[in-house]
């Protein structure tokens, strides 16, 4: 998850750039970790338009051959930057207390605190 929600935070820092400068800016996604992104983020309006400044290459594998896995082009998609600020405002954020019972295992386990 946090590759995802970090490399979602640089799509909206370099894609607003991009946008301003009317250049288009690529993002070479894994299939699987794309559709994460649009799922998690609950993303719309991502079919290609090519005035888009943000544009998605979305590869996936070939596992067909178990000697040679073979990455191609699934897809490409697009969105602006105004469509993934929505989606970004729009995501589900944690409840204190779940943000909580996280912090305190993660104390436990990493620094042997007792709590």
């Amino acid at each position: 998850y946090n590759d995802i929600k970090l490399s979602f935070v640089q799509m909206l820092n370099k894609g607003q750039v991009f946008e301003l400068w009317n250049k288009k800016i690529v993002w070479v996604v894994q299939k699987y970790l794309y559709n994460n992104m649009v799922n998690r983020f609950h993303l719309q309006n991502l079919e290609l338009n090519k005035k888009d400044a943000n544009l998605f290459f979305i590869f996936d594998i070939d596992y067909s051959n178990s000697d040679e896995y073979e990455i191609y082009l699934d897809s490409i998609a697009s969105s602006t930057i105004g469509n993934l600020m929505m989606a970004f405002r729009n995501s589900e954020l944690p409840k204190i207390d779940d943000f909580i019972k996280v912090l305190h295992k993660k104390l436990k386990l990493n620094l042997g605190v007792e709590i």
